[in-house]
């Protein structure tokens, strides 16, 4: 599928809900009164631009999203906060597209590694990270809700 990486700014934001949903993160996080649009209004500066991204289409149809912390983990390595395929486009390598897109990201800001963490029932999401080079260093229990604990996953960009 062809593919471009639009970023987006704080206007942007209602637009990741509907990304979101369907997925077993929405399910678990954000179907209740703490939204897709809380999480990701965490990430933005007081200068309303952050680091949100957008998978799009050649027709401009969202995708996919990610945001990221470019000084996340360690303030070393590149951070992934929160990677979602649209339903109608999983399975059809947005996902990994979008993954190859941050770790370029984390090379051209001369990082040495890419970070994430990814909820304990999300064993897809496990699985796909682990295929695409990132391994679990530890396990942080209770980290966003108490009783979902999350793999710290890192990948050498190197």
């Amino acid at each position: 599928m062809e593919l471009h990486l639009k970023q987006g700014y704080y206007k942007d934001i209602r637009a990741c809900d509907e990304i979101a949903r369907g997925s077993v993160l929405h399910e678990r996080y954000f179907s209740g009164s703490y939204r897709t649009e809380d999480y990701i209004r965490s990430y933005f500066p007081d200068d309303g631009r952050g680091r949100l991204y957008f998978a799009m289409t050649p027709r401009d149809e969202k995708a996919g999203l990610m945001v990221i912390s470019r000084n996340g983990f360690t303030n070393e390595f590149h951070y992934l906060a929160l990677l979602c395929v649209k339903n109608e486009f999983r399975g059809q390598g947005v996902g990994a597209w979008m993954l190859k897109q941050f770790e370029q990201m984390g090379r051209e800001d001369g990082k040495r590694k890419a970070s994430l963490t990814v909820s304990d029932f999300n064993v897809r999401a496990f699985e796909f990270y682990k295929k695409n080079g990132y391994y679990e260093v530890g396990m942080i229990p209770d980290a966003l809700v108490d009783g979902i604990g999350e793999h710290l996953m890192l990948k050498d960009l190197t």
